[in-house]
């Protein structure tokens, strides 16, 4: 094997950390509680008074941390409240606005109602000129399709 490949298999291997009491006691440098035995009561007491000042340390955060949890709880009503109100406002609104497009819609379909009958009527007017200048130009055709006969048979 190359160096280049045993370094990337420690770096991709997962590091293990073996964490015993010795190796705990051994280092200088290791914060917080010792396993080794205390030599005096003085020393164990002064450890016991450390661990019950830390206690009710605890103990004050937790009761700071319990009112703020309970004060949550109001927050999270007035959140539902608020929540509520806007949807009512929310509904009341758009019921206005579906009211007030109603009442367009139907001023228009009236207008558009006469602009199409008024629109049907010249049209209508239009036709009923176009049919008699047909019907015309028919009566012609026929008297001079007839005079023509007329005039061949030499009635005419």
């Amino acid at each position: 094997m190359s160096i280049f490949s045993e370094r990337l298999k420690r770096l991709t291997s997962p590091r293990r950390r073996e964490v015993s009491r010795t190796s705990y006691e051994r280092s200088a440098d290791a914060p917080g509680f010792s396993f080794a035995k205390k030599e005096s009561d003085s020393e164990l007491k002064g450890v016991v008074d450390e661990l019950k000042d830390n206690a009710v340390k605890n103990g004050e955060v937790l009761k700071s941390l319990s009112d703020k949890v309970d004060g949550l709880g109001d927050f999270k009503s007035i959140v539902e409240d608020c929540k509520k109100e806007t949807r009512d406002a929310i509904h009341t609104e758009n019921v206005k606005v579906y009211r007030n497009v109603q009442a367009v819609v139907v001023d228009e379909a009236g207008k558009i109602k006469e602009s199409v009958e008024e629109s049907g009527r010249n049209t209508e007017a239009k036709v009923n000129a176009a049919i008699t200048f047909s019907v015309l130009a028919f009566l012609i055709a026929v008297l001079h399709f007839a005079f023509d006969i007329l005039c061949n048979l030499g009635i005419f």
